[in-house]
């Protein structure tokens, strides 16, 4: 074979090894699964749902990594995970999060947060239940995936509240989470579920998927 031939040849497989690898790494692109939280904020909606006959008080929860923040209007800045419960139940005498561990389920019964999925309506789609997000360096990498199963574990100290989760996400990963801060409550329980639309903090209508 002539040296040029072979020199072409040579290339060509070069390059056709190269694509595949990149190939394979885009496939194989690593998210991180084991954030680690480091400030929060719990939203208290009182008996929300008592329209439904749900006596039960809900609450959200917000966690963000240490490169996340939120601009005024409620974007995300930086890149990290950000992490939402809408709908958590606890008991009619609580107003914070009682310690304990939390089970996923649409029962609506204390100690339990409700799936993520997306809630469409005629035209309209709607991200609801709990939901992580992961914002990536690379913003075509970003992605929101719903959390279908888990169990949320928290305990208290007198300055902080320790929250471990374990989180089955649609695709099937699992998220193990930890948080251990102080954990900031505002009260919400002006809004209801006839009167008021519920504003989410923070803007993630630019994850959609």
């Amino acid at each position: 074979m002539k040296k040029p031939l072979r020199f072409l040849l040579t290339f060509l497989f070069g390059t056709i090894i190269f694509s595949s690898c990149k190939q394979n790494d885009d496939y194989l692109y690593k998210y991180n699964y084991s954030p680690v939280f480091s400030w929060g904020y719990a939203e208290f909606f009182g008996q929300y749902y008592s329209h439904y006959d749900i006596d039960k008080n809900v609450l959200s929860l917000s966690l963000f990594t240490d490169s996340l923040s939120v601009d005024d209007e409620g974007n995300l800045a930086g890149y990290g995970q950000y992490l939402y419960f809408e709908d958590i139940f606890i008991s009619s005498e609580n107003i914070l999060l009682p310690d304990g561990v939390y089970h996923n389920s649409d029962n609506y019964e204390e100690f339990t947060f409700t799936p993520g999925s997306k809630y469409k309506v005629d035209s309209l789609s709607y991200t609801i239940g709990a939901y992580i997000l992961f914002v990536e360096k690379e913003s075509a990498r970003s992605v929101l995936r719903y959390i279908k199963e888990g169990t949320i574990t928290i305990s208290s100290t007198e300055n902080s509240q320790s929250i471990d989760c374990h989180l089955i996400l649609d695709n099937d990963s699992v998220v193990n989470s930890q948080f251990n801060s102080s954990l900031n409550y505002y009260n919400e329980s002006g809004y209801n579920f006839i009167s008021n639309v519920r504003k989410r903090k923070v803007n993630v209508l630019g994850f959609l998927n």
